[in-house]
């Protein structure tokens, strides 16, 4: 490619002929960012970590929905990875399923799109 793009005769026909132009990625708005959440395993406590991708954003929400009940509630907020989260039981003693998701934030007001939500289950 090199070879190629030094050659006297080189022109951006010939690049894009070959496929070697180059081509610096255009940023992705704001509206269209969706962070990727990875939850750990729970260490008992009712509490598991969670990594999340922030692309660029400075800060973000973790979201827990219980119960399948479609309402997401605010369990934590963070500037840095892992946060840990603590979700407070139905059934004290007893191990519960959640689904969980993230939200950037940028100046603490939503950007972009949820990510997708994942499933833990955390255990007393």
């Amino acid at each position: 490619v090199k070879r190629i793009r030094v050659s006297p005769d080189y022109t951006p026909e010939i690049g894009a002929i070959f496929g070697i132009i180059p081509s610096s990625p255009t940023p992705t708005p704001e509206g269209d960012l969706k962070p990727v959440i990875k939850a750990g395993e729970s260490f008992g406590g009712y509490k598991f970590d969670v990594n999340v991708t922030r692309l660029g954003m400075e800060a973000f929400k973790v979201q827990v929905q219980k119960n399948g009940n479609g309402n997401w509630a605010d369990a934590a907020f963070a500037t840095n990875n892992p946060v840990e989260v603590t979700v407070t039981p139905a059934t004290p003693g007893q191990p519960e399923r959640a689904l969980v998701r993230a939200v950037l934030l940028a100046k603490n007001q939503p950007v972009g799109q949820p990510s997708d939500p994942t499933y833990v289950t955390v255990n007393p």
